[in-house]
């Protein structure tokens, strides 16, 4: 708890640190982030959130009209880029190549924070290319700031506005 109020002073993001959130499905990676995104906001920072697979859609369509570098322009000149769901991708062959030209232009400019439910190991099996999401993962891994909810609990299927058959089904 004392490492999410430490969050909340925002250094991090001042800092241009990644922050790492992992942890099961439905713990509150989101929420934390989201909210991060907010105190950002509220302390006057330049924040944007967007999921993982509308970012990729994103750098992917601007392909057609070659206007990614422009794409990319824009998120250099947020404060923080909060990308949720790196996780289950419906994926192109583009797509990890795409990303990590993201990540390069924003590293040591922009804090980027990633949600994820799975390990960095299943990043470039669910991204289709192991060795560019490597580098992504070790761009991302440079004075990462992390938050690791493992052994946390579903709050959609086990907490207390689950549907009472969802509350004994064990979420792995």
């Amino acid at each position: 708890m004392e490492h999410l109020k430490n969050l909340e002073q925002l250094a991090f993001a001042k800092d241009h640190q990644p922050l790492l959130i992992l942890g099961k499905t439905g713990t509150g990676k989101t929420h934390i982030a989201s909210a991060l995104g907010h105190r950002a906001c509220q302390a006057g920072m330049r924040a944007e959130f967007i999921s993982l697979q509308n970012l990729l859609h994103l750098l992917y369509a601007s392909l057609a009209d070659d206007t990614t570098s422009d794409i990319i322009a824009r998120f250099t000149r947020l404060d923080m880029l909060v990308i949720d769901q790196l996780d289950h991708v419906r994926t192109r062959p583009e797509y990890p190549s795409l990303l990590l030209d993201l990540i390069s232009a924003c590293q040591d400019r922009v804090c980027i924070t990633v949600t994820s439910s799975i390990s960095f190991e299943d990043w470039g099996v669910v991204l289709g290319n192991p060795s560019v999401i490597a580098t992504i993962a070790d761009r991302l891994f440079h004075h990462a700031q992390l938050i690791t909810i493992r052994p946390g609990r579903s709050y959609r299927a086990e907490g207390p506005h689950a549907p009472s058959m969802l509350k004994d089904i064990k979420i792995a």
